[in-house]
């Protein structure tokens, strides 16, 4: 087997790409490291809706926090970086997914050991990428999600969850499988079937019907409504003047391995001018 060492580049150019795959067409990232089973405990993963990375002390920030609250993998989505690439700073790779304009845009943010770890890419948008990693028993395919807010018409946010399913489509069927991200939809509370467990929070709207219908589909359930937390510990984002909370990011995995996760909860201590939580 060839490994590939990868050079720090400077994030200071975060239009550098190095073969990381765009859309449906290619097989495969560059730089690629298959290293079976690195971690001796629990894997910690994350979703941050960071609102930008064009500043470079955000990214900082960001690392900062990865390290303090030791998350292993963390999701990001408007990153609002151009293009796609696969970059790296200091320990941390960087493999993101942009548009032509400086909007939306999601990412994934890995240790060093994680990165190894990477098998194939897909950036399908700057809405919606896919890693897949060398695991062991299965290997695991994490999707990044950033759906349309209420301002876009439901027919926008039907087309990002077809090209979900045809990544899912795309797999062997027995990937630990992780959605995850900015959803903008209340799944609210109330336990639903496998999917939806007791603490949600707030009331169900029509986006959050569409995420309960998605996963009713593709039988998987949502983390964030399992595990009994206090309120402040539930939401997700904050609205101008934090006049009200809402749960809008959300990771997700399929049933089956539901029993895999320990816990879920978000840390409104971390830190990057966000107003939406690091949630973990």
């Amino acid at each position: 087997m060839q490994t590939h060492s990868n050079p720090e580049s400077d994030v200071s150019s975060p239009s550098f790409s190095s073969g990381v795959v765009s859309g449906r067409g290619g097989d495969r990232a560059s730089q690629v490291v298959i290293l079976r089973n690195p971690y001796h405990g629990y894997m910690k993963i994350a979703t941050w809706n960071i609102r930008s990375l064009m500043k470079p002390e955000t990214l900082e920030s960001l690392k900062r926090e990865m390290t303090s609250y030791k998350v292993n993998i963390m999701e990001l989505t408007e990153v609002r970086w151009h293009g796609t690439g696969d970059i790296w700073s200091d320990d941390c790779r960087i493999i993101y997914s942009g548009g032509q304009e400086s909007q939306r845009g999601v990412a994934f943010m890995m240790d060093k050991e994680s990165a190894k770890c990477v098998k194939r890419v897909e950036c399908i948008s700057d809405r919606l990428m896919m890693v897949q990693l060398s695991a062991e028993p299965v290997d695991m395919m994490i999707l990044c999600v950033y759906m349309p807010t209420s301002a876009y018409n439901d027919e926008d946010v039907e087309v990002i969850y077809e090209q979900i399913e045809d990544l899912l489509t795309s797999g062997r069927g027995n990937e630990y499988l992780v959605i995850m991200g900015d959803w903008n939809a209340v799944v609210g509370e109330g336990k639903e079937e496998n999917v939806v467990g007791g603490y949600g929070l707030g009331k169900r709207n029509n986006r959050g019907n569409m995420v309960v219908d998605f996963c009713k589909r593709n039988k998987l359930a949502v983390m964030n409504t399992w595990f009994k937390h206090p309120e402040r510990r539930r939401y997700t984002w904050k609205a101008p003047g934090d006049i009200r909370r809402f749960q809008l990011d959300y990771i997700m995995i399929r049933q089956r391995y539901r029993n895999s996760v320990k816990n879920a909860h978000t840390f409104p201590g971390a830190d990057v001018n966000s107003d939406h939580n690091l949630y973990v």
